[in-house]
């Protein structure tokens, strides 16, 4: 189909007039607009089967080979999970921070020493201390231990820790960079001391743990409080009675003093719900300043990027050591059936963009042709003085 022709059945297909002729392209705003519409009518056949969307793919002579060059595009693994580490669920900080970093340290607290010297596939491992913290605390004895000290209650939350996937692209020195940035910009500049241990067994799933700290560090290096209590006030900034329900007035202290409410008030946004979003962000950020632009990651579930991609499920130590026996694991079958089918969905996306980028490709350059044949008074056949009687 030559330009004239796609034209001509772009115009029909948009509905915006006749058929194109010399005295719209004599008006550049006039064709513009009309090419800008056409453009943007291409982008249907994403959504939709359109008429138009043969007629565009034959015209630009897309071959399967091109596509499938085009198509076949695997994206970096995208992983950042957050959770805690407390003394409600009978965990020890000073066990998760040996397992992770491969060493031995003994919990004072219950007696037991740690030993995971044997550990395999520890790469790394090293502490990063905010300034005012005591250099002593480089130490992962010393600072998991002092943790331990301070924190009384039962249920105290111990550390927080983030776990990432290191994407497989990067070298061994660019996986350790990047997580220096990341733990250094989000968690060690707002105070915390971030335990850091880089994790690969050579089975393509490299990742990194980050142990922090959940409590602040004074100025004089002492562990500082979580929370305070303070006066509730209302929308004038006045105390806030504390009323007998019995009397309806307000209640006095056993020195007749007047009692007020109050309440808990966190020393930093450390517990931040919306920390998590903001951590998770951060981290694709920074892998994406240094992966390729077809291999971007997004830390948005599919959901929310809308695609139609299923997300696997979490299969567990147990379920991968049932499969490195040889036995069959019901979750992991699963994943690796989900992987494929969005391994399939992820190439027709990759397809389709490919193709939206081809056709838009060659809608600019015959806009570009049409304008310059119109510029020099010729028909959109490209013939001088044609139909210009």
């Amino acid at each position: 189909m030559r330009g004239t022709a796609l034209c001509h059945s772009l115009c029909r297909e948009t509905k915006k007039g006749a058929l194109i002729d010399r005295r719209s392209l004599s008006i550049p705003l006039r064709g513009r607009a009309l090419c800008e519409a056409w453009a943007e009518y291409c982008l249907q056949f994403l959504s939709g089967t359109s008429p138009i969307f043969w007629q565009i793919y034959f015209t630009c002579r897309i071959s399967e080979r091109q596509l499938t060059e085009r198509s076949v595009v695997f994206l970096a693994i995208y992983h950042c999970s957050v959770k805690i580490i407390g003394r409600s669920k009978g965990k020890s900080v000073i066990a998760a921070a040996a397992y992770r970093a491969g060493e031995r340290l003994c919990d004072r607290e219950t007696g037991i020493t740690h030993d995971f010297t044997r550990k395999g596939g520890v790469m790394h491992q090293e502490i990063l201390l905010p300034g005012h913290a005591p250099k002593e605390y480089a130490d992962r004895q010393t600072l998991w231990e002092s943790v331990t000290k301070a924190e009384k209650k039962s249920n105290a939350q111990l550390a927080r820790e983030v776990e990432v996937a290191l994407p497989t692209e990067f070298s061994e020195e660019l996986q350790l960079a990047v997580i220096r940035e990341y733990a250094q910009g989000n968690f060690v500049s707002e105070g915390m001391c971030a335990d850091i241990a880089i994790h690969d067994k050579g089975n393509g799933n490299p990742h990194a743990h980050i142990l922090l700290t959940t409590r602040p560090i004074k100025a004089d290096g002492s562990w500082g409080a979580k929370e305070k209590k303070d006066y509730a006030r209302d929308e004038n900034g006045e105390r806030i009675p504390l009323i007998d329900k019995k009397t309806g007035m307000q209640k006095l202290g056993k020195r007749n003093e007047k009692l007020w409410k109050r309440i808990t008030v966190q020393a930093n946004d450390w517990n931040d719900q919306g920390n998590v979003e903001k951590w998770r962000k951060s981290w694709a950020d920074i892998c994406n300043r240094y992966l390729s632009m077809e291999k971007q990651i997004d830390h948005r579930s599919y959901k929310r990027q809308g695609l139609a991609l299923e997300p696997t499920i979490h299969e567990g130590y147990r379920a991968r050591q049932m499969e490195q026996r040889g036995e069959a694991s019901d979750r992991c079958e699963y994943n690796r059936i989900v992987k494929q089918l969005n391994q399939v969905t992820k190439e027709w996306y990759c397809t389709m963009k490919a193709l939206h980028q081809m056709i838009m490709q060659k809608v600019r350059d015959m806009i570009g042709r049409i304008y310059g044949r119109a510029a020099r008074g010729t028909g959109y056949s490209g013939k001088a003085g044609r139909d210009s009687g």
